[in-house]
């Protein structure tokens, strides 16, 4: 909501989301920002009582693909999961190039675990404390300025070494066909890659402790990070796990391969060039998904009526032209949600009355084609803050958390939630 109220724009906004933990900040303030919006992925159902790990952690990648690409963009390229999406050209590798990057990520939504004890640990991400006075000396900056400079060099050296070992393999494999194996020499640079994932991980473990102590830790959040293990991930033979195909090197969809877009970071989770890939002035979706949107809460319905679905199974646009023209102007205009409502609320369309005009009722029933203001139902919520308007009561300050924070035990059991129920007069999004 605060991004919404500052006029964030849309892309950067878009960006947080998907991989705000490896945005660049100013200050500890912007960064905790940036931790935070990552929440979004964290979000979502969770299996804690699968007892199949590897199972665990796909369903969680799953989760995080459909949401991502299908609030994003528009698309269902969870389908793909098990074939080729059977209506849109998205096939089975582009879903595992995308799993691999988010099977590189690392969830921390704070989540006890279930009865197998599966995959969560029950971790937040820590924010950074700036009340209070950062308890690092110039000695302490400067190691950690020097172990990320160490960081970059062995992110290098571990990215060369994948790459030889994914050739060694390949030739290994086309040695062993002829009757020729070439054991040794794979096994050798096996081990090299080893040593360089192994190095990574070591500088990351002493690079987050010495973080902790330059900037104190403060609120926890749910969020995401880099996993120490990035992977790319093999094909799961009608969505088995236990089945497996060809490794999928991480990437995109494919037939949305826009141009200025940037290759995958190897040696990171590749989650920050995804978002600069969906957020890209020439991805054809994103900023018209968005406006579909918007223009979906302001009038009851969407150019396009599948707000979520833009593939070939969607319903085609009522005015293709306003879609695209609105889409324009959006990114044009720094992709400022508030500049797009204000220029469709000021628009003879959106104030329209709602009435009645026999002929053009025959013609379109419907209203497909916008030659009144349908009449639809106001949200319980909406009523309830017009009334705290209109009585000069409604508070439009955010309040501080959540009153389900203050809950004891589990929701729906033991937790008694007559607290909840306490007169509150702040906008009814705030309510739980």
């Amino acid at each position: 909501y605060d991004s919404f109220n500052a006029d964030k724009p849309y892309d950067v906004f878009i960006r947080e989301q998907i991989a705000g933990d490896l945005m660049p900040a100013k200050n500890d303030a912007e960064k905790n920002e940036h931790l935070t919006a990552t929440g979004f992925l964290a979000l979502g159902p969770k299996g804690l009582n699968e007892r199949n790990r590897e199972q665990y952690l796909m369903d969680v990648a799953d989760e995080q693909i459909d949401v991502s690409t299908r609030a994003v963009m528009g698309l269902s390229v969870a389908c793909a999961r098990c074939h080729d999406h059977k209506f849109d050209p998205i096939p089975t590798t582009d879903y595992y190039a995308l799993a691999g990057i988010f099977r590189s990520t690392e969830v921390l939504a704070g989540v006890k675990p279930g009865n197998n004890k599966t995959g969560y640990d029950g971790d937040f991400v820590s924010l950074v404390d700036v009340s209070k006075k950062p308890m690092a000396d110039i000695g302490e900056r400067r190691e950690l300025t020097k172990l990320k400079e160490e960081l970059k060099v062995a992110e290098a050296e571990f990215a060369k070494t994948r790459e030889a070992l994914a050739k060694a393999q390949k030739a290994d494999g086309k040695a062993a066909k002829g009757g020729k194996a070439k054991g040794a020499a794979l096994k050798g640079i096996r081990a090299a890659n080893a040593k360089e994932q192994a190095l990574v991980a070591e500088l990351k473990g002493k690079i987050e402790t010495l973080e902790k102590k330059v900037a104190p830790p403060g609120d926890q959040v749910m969020g995401v990070k880099d996993s120490s293990r990035l992977m790319n991930c093999r094909v799961n033979i009608r969505g088995e796990v236990k089945d497996l195909g060809p490794e999928v090197t991480r990437g995109y969809v494919s037939v949305l391969a826009v141009g200025q877009s940037p290759n995958i970071n190897m040696s990171q989770s590749g989650r920050l060039q995804l978002a600069v890939w969906m957020t890209n002035k020439t991805n054809p979706l994103t900023a018209r998904v968005m406006v579909n949107r918007v223009w979906y809460h302001l009038f009851g319905t969407g150019i396009v009526g599948t707000v979520d679905n833009f593939g070939a199974l969607s319903e085609p646009p009522t005015h293709p032209e306003l879609l695209d023209y609105l889409a324009n102007r959006f990114s044009e205009q720094g992709w400022s949600v508030k500049k797009l409502i204000r220029e469709i609320v000021l628009s003879r369309t959106y104030q329209l009355s709602s009435q009645h005009n026999d002929a053009a009722y025959a013609a379109d029933p419907d209203n497909h084609y916008l030659w009144r203001m349908s009449r639809r139902r106001l949200d319980a919520e909406v009523i309830r803050d017009s009334m705290l308007a209109v009585s000069g009561k409604l508070d439009l300050q955010r309040p501080v958390g959540s009153e389900a924070q203050q809950l004891a035990g589990e929701v729906g059991r033991r937790a008694k939630t007559d607290g909840l129920k306490k007169d509150v007069t702040y906008r009814s999004a705030y309510l739980p």
